[in-house]
């Protein structure tokens, strides 16, 4: 396997792959480094790290294409006593908007 500087991703080429594939990925696995395929000298595929115990919100959230709403404390809420149950009130609403 090659290496390059600190920035870029190792290389291994896919003969070396097709030898040692496990090794590999057990170093993708433990050191967290992509590692670039090549095929003649030239990239051709990567191998990267799952990101665990990342959600899809998380990462959107790290690449800032959104912002997290700001909270807001909800209103002190009291409780209402109906002299009917809540199920025939929420029916006749239900009825008075067709």
């Amino acid at each position: 396997m090659s290496s390059h500087p600190e920035s870029a991703p190792a290389s291994v080429s896919i003969r070396e792959l097709n030898h040692g594939a496990s090794a590999v990925i057990n170093r993708v696995h433990e050191t967290r480094v992509p590692v670039v395929i090549t095929n003649h000298g030239k990239p051709w595929a990567k191998i990267v790290p799952i990101e665990e115990a990342i959600t899809p919100y998380e990462r959107l959230k790290e690449m800032g294409n959104i912002k997290p709403r700001k909270r807001t404390s909800l209103p002190d809420l009291t409780p209402v006593k109906l002299s009917r149950p809540s199920s025939e009130v929420l029916g006749e609403l239900r009825e008075e908007r067709l």
